[in-house]
């Protein structure tokens, strides 16, 4: 962690990693790899891989519900998946009895 972050308090940090995570970030990994050649010299090559991490919608529900809870407060409704409901007394259609 960074050093503005030691300073913040825990709801505090909670709060800005939710923003990250709502908004998206970009995650930098750095790999260093040491190769010996066959005179046993070495050499160090650096890698750097830039990935994209796109909004998360759990976090942007928690954000606007947070921020504007009677607008935001029948989201969660809208997410769950359907009712499905099982409906019995419907008539199958006959089968013709096979012949002996």
């Amino acid at each position: 962690m960074g050093e503005t972050s030691r300073k913040q308090s825990p709801s505090k940090q909670a709060e800005s990693a939710l923003l990250k995570r709502a908004l998206g970030y970009e995650l930098r990994e750095e790999k260093t790899i040491v190769e010996e050649d066959a005179n046993g010299s070495t050499k160090t090559k650096r890698e750097v891989a830039v990935k994209e991490v796109g909004p998360d919608l759990p976090s942007i529900l928690a954000l606007l519900k947070a921020n504007e809870p009677g607008k935001w407060a029948g989201a969660e409704a809208e997410k769950r998946d359907p009712v499905i409901q099982v409906v019995s007394g419907i008539p199958r259609p006959e089968r013709p009895e096979a012949e002996e």
